[in-house]
C-alpha cells in the first residue's frame, strides 16, 4: 500500500507536530505501508528530498521558495508570513501545489493522499481527490486558529481567524476520513459540524525502546553548571499559552525553602515574550536561579529530560489547551520522570493524578507550589509515581498500538 502524506513541517525542525510525523512514519515502516511524505516548508537546503531518522521526505518547493522566501531571516517573521501567503495565493492559482502532487501520485502509484493539519498545504490534496477519485484523508492535529488568538496573531473578529476557521471546516467536510488526538477534540469537531461516524481518535505516542530510565547526563549537567542542583521546569517551545509565568511565581514561594532548587527552561521562545518573563523573573527576585536554553536539536532531548528532577507543563485555562494533547507529557512518563501537569483537559485526558504524574489547578500558583514541595520532600512517593507512569506508558501508549490504527483505516478505504 503506498500513502502519500502531505505535511506541513517535520524534523528535524523541532515541534510535537514534526515528532509524531516521525512515530507515524516510522511505525507504518513496521506493517510495510510505503510513505512518501511531502513537506510544505523548507526544512533543509537540500533539493528536492532529505532524509532524517531513516524516513525520506520530499521537499515542497518552486524557485521563489528556494531563492527568495528562504533567504528572509526568521527575525522578520511577519514579513516572511506575508509573504508565504502571497506566495500560496499566487500557487493556487496557477495550481502550482496541484501539479507536484500528481506527479508524485502517478510515479508512485498512490492509493490513498493522507493530508495533516492546517489546511494550508492539505487543500490540495481534496482538489486532487476530485479529480481522480482518491480516497482522502485529513488528520486534525491542532487548532492553530484558536492557538493564533492565545498568541495575539489576530482577533475572533479578523477576517482572517475567520477565514482559517472556514477552510479547516470546509476541508474536514471534504475528507473521506478524519484522524484527530484526542476525545475533547473529536467532540470539538462534531460541534463544528463534522459527523463522529468519520471521525477516528488516535493517540500521540512515544517510541518506548528510545525513551526510557536513564542515568542524569553528568556532562549535560556540568556543561550548564548545575552541579549539586535539583532541577524543575519545562521542555518544549515557550509560547504564552503554556503558562510559564505560573511555574516561575511557584518557584519564587518555595525558592527560599529549596536552596538548591533552579527552573529550567528548554526550547524555542520568541524575543518579546523572554523580554517579558526575564521582567517577571526580576520583579520575583529569582535572578541566577532560572535558566533558559533556547532551542536544541531533538536528538539531545532525552540528556535533558535525565537531568529533571520535576518536569511541568502548566498551561492555562484557554480553548485550545482544553482540546489539544500535546506530544512530551508522553516522553516524560516513559523516561520515568515526575510530572505535574495543570488541569486543562487536553492534558488530563492522557495524565492520571497518581497513576501518569499529578495535575494541579490551572493558574493557581499556591497549588502548584504545593505539589512541587510535596515531591521534593516525598522521595519515595516520587519514585511510586515515576514508575507507575512508565507502565502506564507502555499499557496504552506505545507506538505500535497507536499506530496499528492507521491501518485499519487505510484498509476501510480501499
Amino acid at each position: 500500500m503506498n500513502i502519500l502524506h502531505i505535511l506541513y513541517t517535520a524534523l528535524p525542525e523541532v515541534s510535537g507536530y514534526a515528532i509524531r510525523t516521525d512515530n507515524v512514519l516510522n511505525t507504518l515502516k513496521l506493517f510495510n505501508i510505503n510513505s512518501y511524505p511531502l513537506v510544505y516548508e523548507n526544512i533543509v537546503n537540500d533539493y528536492p528530498t532529505f532524509s532524517y531518522n531513516e524516513i525520506t521526505y520530499f521537499q515542497y518547493n518552486t524557485i521563489l521558495r528556494k531563492y527568495l522566501l528562504n533567504k528572509i531571516s526568521n527575525k522578520y517573521d511577519r514579513l516572511k508570513g506575508l509573504f508565504k501567503n502571497l506566495l500560496l495565493i499566487y500557487e493556487t492559482i496557477f495550481q502550482v501545489p496541484q501539479k507536484k502532487i500528481l506527479k508524485m501520485i502517478k510515479k508512485n502509484k498512490i492509493d490513498i493522499i493522507h493530508g495533516y493539519s492546517p489546511y494550508y498545504f492539505s487543500k490540495f490534496g481534496v482538489s486532487i481527490k476530485k479529480k481522480i477519485d482518491i480516497p482522502f484523508i485529513y488528520e486534525k492535529r491542532g487548532f492553530w486558529e484558536f492557538t493564533n488568538l492565545v498568541e495575539e496573531t489576530y482577533s475572533s473578529k479578523s477576517l482572517i481567524y475567520k477565514w482559517d476557521y472556514l477552510n479547516e471546516q470546509n476541508l474536514m467536510r471534504k475528507a473521506d476520513k478524519l484522524i484527530t488526538l484526542s476525545n475533547q477534540m473529536r467532540k470539538e469537531l462534531v460541534k463544528m459540524g463534522i459527523s463522529r461516524k468519520k471521525i477516528e481518535v488516535i493517540y500521540n505516542c512515544v517510541n518506548v525502546d528510545e525513551f526510557k530510565p536513564q542515568e542524569p547526563n553528568k556532562a549535560l549537567i556540568k556543561k550548564l553548571n548545575l552541579r549539586k542542583k535539583r532541577i524543575i521546569g519545562y521542555i518544549g517551545n515557550i509560547r504564552k499559552l503554556e503558562g510559564i509565568e505560573y511555574l516561575l511565581k511557584a518557584f519564587a514561594k518555595i525558592s527560599n525553602k529549596f536552596k538548591n532548587l533552579i527552573v529550567l527552561l528548554v526550547g524555542r521562545i520568541n524575543s518579546d515574550l523572554k523580554i517579558e518573563l526575564n521582567k517577571l523573573i526580576h520583579e520575583l527576585g529569582i535572578e541566577g536561579k532560572v535558566i533558559f536554553t533556547g532551542i536544541i536539536p531533538y536528538k539531545e532531548i532525552k540528556e535533558y529530560y535525565s537531568i529533571f528532577d520535576i518536569l511541568i507543563i502548566p498551561r492555562i485555562n484557554v480553548k485550545v489547551c482544553n482540546l489539544v494533547t500535546p506530544q512530551k507529557p508522553l516522553e516524560i512518563l516513559a523516561m520515568q520522570k515526575l510530572l505535574i501537569v495543570s488541569d486543562v483537559k487536553g492534558l488530563t485526558e492522557i495524565v492520571k493524578s497518581g497513576i501518569s504524574g499529578d495535575i494541579f489547578h490551572s493558574e493557581n500558583v499556591e497549588d502548584l507550589a504545593e505539589k512541587i514541595s510535596f515531591y521534593l520532600e516525598n522521595p519515595e512517593k516520587k519514585k511510586e509515581v515515576e514508575r507507575k507512569s512508565r507502565e502506564y506508558i507502555l499499557e496504552k501508549f506505545t507506538c505500535k498500538n497507536q499506530f496499528k490504527k492507521y491501518i485499519e483505516i487505510y484498509e476501510s478505504l480501499i
